[in-house]
């Protein structure tokens, strides 16, 4: 099964999907990006970070999935990851945006997962990961409600370990 992890910037996305790898024997699929990397991330178990030639060469070459342009940066899903999972009996995360949720939940049956998050909680949580002005601002700016396409929504002003309870409950309930 696919859990897509949704959410704005500062929701904890990243942190769940490390939290569900490490801890529980799921897969992460890790993302193609081509913004900066954040002083706490690690190049290829985060995203692969790429720079915008990369990205368009693999993009032409058909090799991505689910591509998108938010805050000012391209983000995509590596096909070939994608679909060595699909028929697998492995559970996978796969965090996306809106445009990710629109690609890949009906066409691959994946579930949604939602870590909603109000605006001033995002804002602090990018300001305590020490984002910078013009790129908090943008993000701010880019906030989407991604309820209408998840099938579960989780208050994400909760500690780390309730999300990730939470997140353990829907797969159990939901893994085949």
């Amino acid at each position: 099964m696919i859990y897509l992890i949704v959410g704005n910037s500062g929701s904890g996305k990243t942190t769940q999907a490390k939290l569900l790898k490490e801890n529980n024997n799921l897969h992460k699929i890790i993302t193609y990006t081509t913004r900066e990397i954040r002083p706490d991330e690690i190049n290829n178990i985060d995203y692969h970070f790429i720079d915008i030639n990369t990205f368009k060469e693999l993009k032409n070459q058909n090799k991505l999935i689910a591509i998108t342009k938010f805050a000012n940066n391209y983000y995509a899903v590596p096909k070939n990851e994608l679909l060595k999972y699909i028929d697998s009996n492995k559970s996978t995360i796969l965090i996306v945006d809106l445009q990710g949720v629109k690609d890949l939940k009906d066409e691959f049956k994946a579930i949604c997962i939602y870590l909603k998050l109000d605006k001033i909680n995002l804002e602090n949580r990018m300001i305590k990961r020490n984002e910078k002005e013009h790129i908090l601002e943008d993000r701010l700016r880019e906030i989407q409600d991604y309820s209408k396409y998840a099938d579960y929504i989780i208050n994400a002003n909760k500690s780390e370990e309730e999300i990730n309870n939470e997140i353990l409950n829907i797969i159990k309930k939901t893994s085949v």
